[in-house]
């Protein structure tokens, strides 16, 4: 399970996380799937899954905390890989790769957050036309007139975790609200 192995490599973490002075009961540290190659293979397949079914896209574009996922999901596809460096830069520098106007994109992300629009608006800025978004782990946001996708639900993890008896009923209700 997913869930059990997100949890043994500390990627998934209980407790009390304070972020932008909100705090919260859990905390996800994605970005070290690709120190767990057994674990990121799992994920890619359950993500290549997911998008079955969604509009045709010629190039995938992650944003700078979902590079390793991202990569991964293009070596399974074949489809190009375009990403950000993360680094505030005007989009033109920030994105990396073969792109030009008009090509149907998919953004790949570990979780949506409020400054995804923004990416997405720069992203389009140079031509990338984004219609779906494939996310890691979803909270639950989204952004209309998009389709969105997830590999995860947050929910669908903290059942998981409760069905093997890995945390308990409260944690588990205190997360899903």
């Amino acid at each position: 399970m997913i869930a059990k192995q997100l949890l043994d490599t500390g990627i998934l973490q209980f407790g009390l996380f304070v972020e932008n002075g909100i705090t919260y009961p859990y905390r996800l540290r994605l970005e070290m799937i690709s120190a767990y190659p057994q674990l990121l293979q799992n994920v890619v397949y359950r993500g290549v899954q997911s998008l079955a079914g969604v509009k045709p896209f010629d190039r995938l574009v992650s944003h700078s905390d979902a590079i390793p996922l991202a990569s991964s999901l293009s070596l399974q596809t074949g489809i190009s890989l375009v990403y950000s460096r993360g680094r505030g830069e005007i989009p033109v520098h920030d994105l990396v790769g073969a792109y030009d106007v008009g090509h149907p994109a998919c953004l790949v992300v570990n979780t949506l957050t409020p400054e995804i629009e923004a990416f997405l608006s720069d992203a389009k800025r140079v031509g990338l036309d984004i219609h779906t978004i494939l996310e890691f782990v979803s909270i639950g946001r989204m952004i209309d007139g998009i389709d969105h996708r997830a590999i995860y639900t947050m929910k669908e993890l903290i059942h998981e975790l409760r069905q093997l008896n890995l945390i308990t009923e409260e944690l588990a209700n205190n997360i899903n609200g």
